[in-house]
């Protein structure tokens, strides 16, 4: 009976063990202060390291909250010999959220670890026979390229694994290329991280040379279940110091040969496939001056009619832009509502000038809608320009949050005359999935000693 006594209390203590474990979908996060990630029957993650440190084991303090439908684990060393750091990890039904952030304070290097680095390891029998893809490189030159589980990258901002067993996908680069992220040690997020083998593991890893003026190095990374899906996920695909930036989509009213980035909407009806277009067009009728010329061409309104032009979107933050051309008739006053909110107040056009109306739209979107490709490039010559003295941009609210369900977001055109729109663009500033800005920060949990 006494050798009965000690198997009895560990058949007890392990399950209450595993019931420590924070659980989100797939994935099962160890109650750890070192990195441990179950995904589905194998193990994802076997453990992380950081340079300059002694261990993740030996951090000064490990803390679990829960927040918006996850649970949260931090683990912290505030006072580092000579190294603090915070890593949080967060566990819900969407997937696995990981950020790093570590300071190496000036003059504490050493010249045997010319390198300072986070890493966390992936069995390679968890993706073995798996291809990926991939989006590597510097924010303005990003590109594609693919290969097979096993290979080194470098740059890495966001790659899928595809195997008979599996599909994952590792963002690193979350906040999109607007963020840039090319380069580490400064404290905000970088966004190309590194892969190679060693031994039986599928090392990922992030970090820069541990230089005598010190840095900080941050990081995150989103871990789910899934395909290659960087467009659904991201507004921009590149991104630049300079030059124009496009809009996602620009409708022309009235253009019989629009610009090559425009799509003809002129008197389309809305319908899911098509995903923009009016909801009724009684009443509207189009005025064409010239073949070409989003400011010489429009679609204009009966007097006292109502228009509304609904479009489908990435649920994000959008830049919402409504030009009307007067042509050789004065246009309003007119009142442009945007999700049902005015965006201006009651707009007048002298004939032969040009308004510009812009607002920034909250919006719900529909969710996974998949986004076509980019527009081409920006249409050569003054044809579709207004002279600048007759362009104006009227001043205005300038944001708008369009709440409720998922739906298209719809522009509503109203006057007690006549109306009229020559071009709507909308150009998104990031997607919701892409948002660590406003909807909430980079850390899910405020309050906890963080490097700076």
């Amino acid at each position: 009976m006494l050798r009965l006594l000690p198997l009895a209390w560990l058949i007890v203590v392990v399950p209450a063990v595993q019931a420590e474990d924070l659980v989100g979908g797939p994935f099962r996060l160890a109650r750890d202060k070192r990195l441990r990630v179950q995904h589905q029957d194998r193990t994802l993650i076997a453990r992380d390291t950081l340079e300059y440190t002694p261990g993740f084991e030996q951090a000064g303090q490990i803390r679990v909250d829960q927040r918006d439908g996850a649970q949260v684990l931090n683990v912290v060393q505030s006072q580092g010999d000579p190294v603090t750091y915070r890593k949080e990890v967060a566990v819900s039904d969407k997937g696995l959220e990981l950020t790093v952030k570590y300071k190496l304070p000036a003059y504490a290097n050493d010249p045997a670890k010319p390198m300072i680095h986070y890493a966390f390891y992936v069995p390679l029998e968890t993706v073995r026979g798996a291809s990926w893809k991939a989006y590597v490189g510097r924010a303005h030159s990003a590109k594609v390229v693919e290969g097979k589980a096993g290979a080194s990258l470098t740059g890495i901002r966001y790659i899928g694994f595809r195997s008979p067993d599996r599909r994952l996908v590792f963002d690193f680069n979350p906040q999109g290329v607007t963020a840039n992220g090319d380069y580490c040690g400064y404290g905000e997020p970088v966004a190309c991280w590194g892969m190679h083998r060693e031994e039986e593991f599928l090392v990922f890893t992030f970090g820069y040379r541990a230089s005598f003026y010190g840095g900080v190095y941050m990081s995150k990374c989103l871990i789910y279940e899934g395909d290659y899906d960087y467009k659904a996920r991201h507004a921009y695909d590149k991104w630049g110091y300079r030059g124009p930036t496009l809009p996602t989509r620009l409708f022309a009213f009235g253009t019989a040969k629009p610009p090559q980035e425009a799509t003809a909407a002129d008197l389309a009806l809305y319908s899911p496939e098509r995903g923009f277009g009016w909801r009724d067009v009684q009443g509207l009728a189009l005025s064409q001056s010239a073949p070409s010329g989003l400011t010489r061409n429009r679609l204009v309104a009966a007097a006292g009619r109502e228009g509304q032009f609904l479009v489908d979107l990435v649920p994000g933050r959008w830049l919402v832009t409504v030009r009307v051309a007067a042509g050789d008739q004065p246009q309003g006053p007119m009142q442009v509502l945007i999700a049902g909110q005015p965006v201006a107040a009651p707009l007048s056009v002298p004939a032969e000038e040009v308004r510009s109306l812009t607002a920034v739209v909250d919006h719900p979107g529909l969710v996974d809608l998949p986004m076509v490709d980019g527009p081409g490039r920006p249409t050569e010559g003054r044809e579709d320009r207004a002279p600048a003295t007759n362009l104006r941009s009227v001043p205005g609210p300038r944001f708008v949050r369009d709440t409720g369900p998922s739906k298209p977001l719809e522009i509503t055109f109203r006057a007690p005359g006549v109306w009229s729109v020559s071009s709507i663009a909308l150009q998104p500033l990031l997607y919701r999935s892409e948002d660590f800005s406003f909807a909430r920060g980079l850390w899910n949990v405020d309050g906890v000693f963080t490097p700076q």
